[in-house]
């Protein structure tokens, strides 16, 4: 969209602003269910600044506005918001070309004494209220709860919402009936003293009732509120054109489908129950607490029960997961076999090469979509770390050394998420000593046995070591955890510098430390791990977990320097690559017989140094 339709909106919604005597509007990315993508009608936030990455804010004042995001989304922000219209800031550190500013902190600097900021209760949470609420009190000010957001109010030719069939996620990828799991959370919440659970996160409803949906890009999601009592009963508010008769008699009869419009009625109905009502500060609307505050009822604020239920894969979901990796590593190894080819890559873009790597995961048995938009970014767009090549910024893959492919695929037996790093032409020595650096990271992580109540934290500081040894890092932590077909990024566990979860057999998360350099290149290697017991013990006696991959596709040797790396790196590299030719190799020869010979070469152990291929040769790209 253009810089003049922006402003026209500004205008527009400063118009709605004066209405309410405001002197600032808050616009987060987030919509009323907290999820990671929302749908069109509710991308607010692009409407309003160009931006349409996962993660950003702004805040529209009379006279200026400023947009924030996180390292991850820095370029591709000076590359949409329109800088005439918008102050852009990072709220994380050493950003260039953004200064690094927290809203807040905006708040308080930008805003004059006592100004009055509007914000739409039903797309913030607890936390970011209270976040916001100190900000704007520091400034002598008010922050106004406005009924309807105005974004909807100066929306033209808004998007209809989303009215996709909810499906019934079926036992034998979920493992574990959903009656079942309600009598594990009500019970939890009988153990707790409280009357019910709130439900306003979409994951946590699919997970808990066994259904998946398709409202929301990338993740199986129906988007739709719930309501948990400790009776074993539940409440499910959803627009009953998502309602089917399969749906029905899955759920059962302690499971009442409810309009949707029926959910703050519900809320207010739950006024003189004598237990307190579970809601997470995280993910629940401001507007549920303050509905349920009002009516005077006393809150359980703490993270959903059903967040680590979640998070904990059962031994079905583990299965199923393991063999969708294996479906999707031959995908991409396939996929990695045609770029080695002398003429793929000159003849070949970002969005043409990625297109075909998706036309090679539909060919997979249980695929359903993509889990995020595929990244694929030639020689200085791998340096933008959430990168999505457009037809206007379309580069040939010879566009540098590099090319970096992140890319993941939703199988009903599970998600995967990986990112390769590939050279297309040869590296420079700097390139392969960084590349090693963070191969060295992603081994240390992979290899890392640690004991029961171990956070992320430690492993995070792991990945980065290598890298911090010369004076680099990477703007994005080292893993999150990652959904049984549902989201790709989901909570609680995680793999950065403020993880506080402790990690539990069973979970799944990524391994994915990186390096980029602004305008030249970026290095990631990706790969999905399960959390296993070893069946060990400290010396303290507490058990000891490891880390199984799951991710099956070969890590690029034209970009290791094996000086670099230490006997037991080698060894790791070496057995990786030894399963990955192993567990892809019966398949290959099925679908692709030319690929085994070349898998059997990539993977061969690195140490001692056989005569490396060199990088092919390339011609020139073709004309355009």
């Amino acid at each position: 969209m253009s810089k003049l339709q922006i402003k026209s909106r500004i205008e527009n919604l400063r118009k709605k602003m004066a209405e309410h005597k405001l002197d600032a509007y808050y616009v987060p990315r987030a919509d009323e269910f907290q999820n990671e993508y929302v749908p069109p009608c509710n991308n607010r936030l692009l409407q309003m600044t160009n931006f349409s990455g996962s993660a950003g804010t702004g805040i529209i004042a009379k006279t200026i506005a400023a947009f924030f995001t996180d390292g991850r989304y820095t370029l591709q922000a000076h590359d949409e918001v329109p800088k005439d219209s918008f102050e852009i800031y990072s709220i994380s550190p050493d950003q260039d070309p953004s200064p690094t500013l927290q809203p807040a902190e905006w708040i308080e600097t930008k805003l004059d004494d006592g100004a009055r900021v509007g914000f739409d209760p039903w797309t913030i949470t607890p936390a970011g209220y209270d976040r916001l609420h100190q900000a704007v009190a520091a400034k002598g000010g008010e922050l106004v709860a406005i009924n309807g957001n105005l974004v909807d109010a100066v929306w033209e030719k808004r998007p209809a919402k989303p009215q996709e069939k909810i499906a019934v996620h079926d036992m034998k990828y979920a493992g574990e009936d959903h009656q079942d799991k309600i009598k594990r959370m009500s019970a939890k919440l009988k153990k707790d003293k409280c009357c019910a659970l709130v439900m306003t996160f979409p994951e946590e409803i699919a997970w808990l009732l066994n259904v998946r949906g398709a409202d929301v890009a990338f993740n199986p999601l129906p988007l739709c509120y719930g309501i948990l009592y400790n009776t074993g009963e539940v409440d499910l508010f959803v627009d009953p054109a998502k309602v089917t008769d399969e749906l029905k008699a899955h759920l059962g009869d302690n499971v009442a489908i409810r309009n949707f419009d029926d959910f703050e009625k519900a809320l207010h109905d739950l006024r003189g129950d004598v237990n307190k009502v579970w809601v997470d500060p995280a993910t629940s609307p401001y507007a549920v607490k303050s509905i349920l505050t009002h009516d005077h009822l006393t809150l359980h604020e703490e993270r959903s029960p059903i967040q680590m239920a979640k998070a904990v894969k059962n031994k079905v979901e583990q299965q199923g997961t393991i063999n969708a990796h294996t479906r999707d590593g031959v995908a991409l190894t396939r996929y990695l076999y045609r770029l080695s080819q002398q003429s793929y890559a000159a003849n070949n873009s970002e969005i043409s090469a990625s297109d075909e790597l998706q036309k090679l995961r539909e060919e997979n048995e249980l695929f359903k979509d993509l889990s995020f938009d595929t990244i694929s970014g030639a020689g200085p767009a791998g340096a933008i770390i959430h990168y999505r090549s457009t037809p206007e910024s379309d580069k040939p893959l010879i566009s540098g050394p590099l090319y970096l492919c992140d890319s993941g695929g939703q199988y009903l037996d599970g998600t995967t998420d990986v990112t390769r790093t590939v050279a297309v032409d040869t590296p420079s020595p700097e390139m392969i000593e960084n590349f090693t650096r963070v191969l060295k990271g992603h081994i240390q992580v992979a290899m890392s046995v640690f004991p029961k109540g171990t956070t992320g934290k430690p492993l995070d500081e792991k990945a980065r070591a290598a890298l911090k040894e010369v004076g680099l890092d990477y703007a994005h932590g080292t893993g999150h955890g990652v959904g049984s077909y549902l989201c790709v990024h989901e909570g609680p566990c995680g793999i950065h510098s403020r993880s506080e979860v402790a990690l539990k057999p069973g979970m799944i998360l990524s391994n994915e430390p990186g390096y980029y350099k602004n305008g030249e290149y970026g290095i990631r290697i990706e790969n999905l791990v399960l959390v296993v017991d070893t069946g060990k013990k400290d010396s303290d006696g507490k058990p000891l977990y490891g880390f199984q991959d799951l991710t099956m596709a070969p890590i690029d040797r034209n970009c290791i320097d094996p000086a670099l790396l230490t006997q037991d790196e080698k060894e790791w590299l070496d057995n990786y690559h030894a399963k990955v030719y192993q567990d892809l190799k019966p398949h290959l020869e099925k679908v692709e017989p030319k690929a085994v010979k070349w898998l059997e070469d990539v993977t061969r152990p690195i140490d001692p140094p056989a005569k490396k291929p060199s990088a092919p040769k390339l011609g020139k790209p073709p004309k355009r």
